[in-house]
């Protein structure tokens, strides 16, 4: 596994504490750290309440890609819009979820997906994962050609 990255890159460690600063490129191909653990961040990135304001404003697609460029490697941030907006394509609202007042309470409609399930947004993340699994496939056979 890589133990390189970027200095503005997140490390990833193991919930058991046996493997330490693992590259988000490395985690994504895993299901479990190698001690059986899950990986975590090492540091939990800080957003400051100036991004908050800012982010707030965002479609949820460019709010999901403001959030996981926080948590992946520097080279695929880039494409994170591209990606994020393809994962959340089907979706039959424009806000994706869209967030309404009911009364003293704000309600989040998570059924504006393909299935009408509110587990279409969790599966939108595996889908984001597929693409970037692909991305590093792609970017691998990209090296392969060249060596």
């Amino acid at each position: 596994m890589s133990k390189t990255s970027n200095s503005s890159d997140i490390l990833y460690q193991s919930t058991r504490g046996g493997t330490k600063g693992v590259a988000f490129r490395d985690i994504v191909f895993s299901s479990y750290a190698p001690d059986g653990g899950l990986y975590v961040p090492e540091k939990i990135p800080i957003v400051t309440r100036e991004t908050l304001q800012q982010w707030s404003v965002l479609s949820f697609p460019k709010l999901c890609a403001k959030i996981l460029s926080l948590f992946v490697d520097s080279e695929i941030r880039a494409n994170l819009d591209e990606i994020c907006s393809s994962a959340f394509e089907h979706f039959h609202h424009s806000e994706i979820v869209p967030v309404k007042k009911v009364g003293p309470l704000f309600v989040t409609e998570a059924f504006h997906g393909p299935t009408l399930a509110f587990k279409d947004i969790g599966l939108s993340v595996c889908r984001i994962m597929y693409h970037l699994n692909f991305f590093f496939k792609k970017k691998k056979k990209d090296l392969n050609k060249i060596s």
